[in-house]
């Protein structure tokens, strides 16, 4: 009743993780713990941050909100249809967030630019999800661990 799914990033579809977490589906008490990674050096990897941390550097970097939230609705569509961000080149990401056939708008493509020199598609950084279930009560713990230094950078429960 416990899965593990490390470099969830690597995953190339959704289905992947899908199979794991239905295969908890008959226990009461399970944990499903995803292994994904962040960025290096404080950097941010597009195919594993999540909108929050995505949306607030866009924004912090000046970006409108609606080109934030567009570019966090592409990346997220990127991710459902199975795609990654091997580069952070701008042409390259361009033509991966254009995989639907419409065109990025004018603020989305400014957001992107914006949030570029944050970006790697790297790392040395884990972010660790596990939640646990029993009774009708979850309990949901994050940590982020670095794996050079071997230390916990952030426990948050």
């Amino acid at each position: 009743n416990i899965v593990i799914a490390d470099e969830v990033h690597a995953y190339r579809s959704p289905k992947q993780y899908n199979i794991l977490k239905e295969a908890t589906k008959a226990y009461t008490n399970k944990l499903v713990i995803a292994i994904t990674t962040a960025g290096d050096d404080g950097a941010l990897n597009p195919n594993t941050a999540p909108r929050e941390t995505v949306v607030a550097l866009a924004l912090a970097a000046g970006a409108a909100r609606e080109g934030a939230e567009g570019l966090w609705s592409r990346l997220e569509r990127v991710r459902g249809r199975g795609g990654f961000f091997e580069s952070t080149e701008q042409t390259e990401a361009l033509k991966l967030l254009q995989g639907d056939g419409d065109a990025p708008t004018t603020e989305e493509i400014e957001a992107l630019r914006l949030l570029r020199p944050l970006l790697c598609v790297s790392s040395d950084v884990f972010r660790l999800a596990a939640v646990a279930r029993r009774g009708g009560v979850a309990v949901r713990v994050d940590c982020v661990w670095d794996r050079a230094s071997r230390r916990i950078l952030r426990w948050c429960e």
